[in-house]
């Protein structure tokens, strides 16, 4: 194992070269494995994670304690940002290796079957399973082989991710999706990334189709019988009232009909007495003989 590297003899001597100023000197070179302590029993070829602070409080320099200023790591969670591999099994306390090199292929053990070129992540104990989308989770290798359950897999560690997104093009990107609105609301241009399961979708529409229906009834809860007796009512209140009408307008026009009747009958009865005064004088002159 490599641990922290110490500034070389001549350098520290005094006949040797002084240090330069603000030295950048490299904590650990990219091929070796890191010396780790377990803040948790960890088991060989799984995930695990940094978990605390490095002993003795961190890097300050040149660490000069005794414990060696190791990082401090335990076993992954489901999903979470893995620091590398466990070259062995450690018990609480005990140090152990960190395979962590980007590009380091590794055999991890698997929770379930994974393809050859899937993208991986950390089950819940540290054991590499299929990548699956989603806010947190983290891509940490590609598997570069096909593995079946519960059997070591050939993963290639990744580089730097967060929340699921390589810092170089290891996890495929999802297109912008548009939403699909449910409430009548405007789609947020923000959320073009959101998209909502069928499960969420049809949560919404139901909500949706609720407070449209609670809003269309002043009673969500009128029952069918309800209803049709207060139609009933009020199609006899309009069958009475039309009715009554009609008999009013029968009524008025009757009235009219027997005006115009002794009307008629009157200009009858003036044209006979006309006609008979006119007899009476053509008699009387004897134009008229009876």
């Amino acid at each position: 194992m490599i641990g922290k590297h110490l500034l070389p003899d001549w350098m520290q001597s005094a006949e040797g070269f002084s240090a330069l100023a603000n030295d950048c000197i490299p904590i650990y070179e990219p091929g070796g494995t890191i010396t780790a302590k377990a803040s948790a029993a960890v088991t060989g070829k799984r995930f695990v994670k940094i978990t605390a602070d490095a002993e003795g409080g961190g890097f300050q320099g040149l660490d000069a304690n005794s414990d060696g200023g190791n990082i401090v790591c335990g076993p992954c969670g489901a999903g979470e940002q893995a620091f590398g591999v466990a070259n062995h099994d450690a018990v609480l306390g005990a140090r152990f290796g960190v395979l962590s090199t980007p590009g380091l292929v590794v055999p991890v053990l698997t929770a379930g079957a994974i393809a050859a070129g899937e993208d991986v992540m950390s089950d819940a104990t540290g054991k590499a399973v299929a990548y699956v989308a989603g806010l947190g989770n983290h891509a940490i290798g590609v598997c570069i082989a096909d593995a079946a359950n519960a059997t070591d897999a050939p993963i290639k560690l990744a580089g730097a991710v967060v929340r699921g997104i390589e810092v170089g093009a290891l996890v495929p990107q999802v297109a912008p999706v548009a939403l699909v609105d449910n409430t009548g609301g405007a789609v947020d241009s923000t959320l073009q990334n959101v998209v909502p399961t069928a499960a969420a979708d049809s949560v919404i529409a139901a909500a949706a189709a609720t407070a449209v229906t609670n809003a269309m009834l002043t009673d969500a809860t009128v029952d069918a019988a309800g209803v049709n007796a207060q139609l009933a009512t009020l199609a006899a209140d309009i069958i009475a009232k039309t009715k009554t009408g009609v008999d009013t307008v029968i009524g008025d026009l009757e009235g009219d009909v027997n005006t115009a009747i002794t009307a008629v009958e009157n200009n009858f009865a003036d044209l006979a007495a006309k006609v008979n005064a006119l007899r009476t004088e053509l008699i009387d002159s004897g134009i008229l003989t009876v």
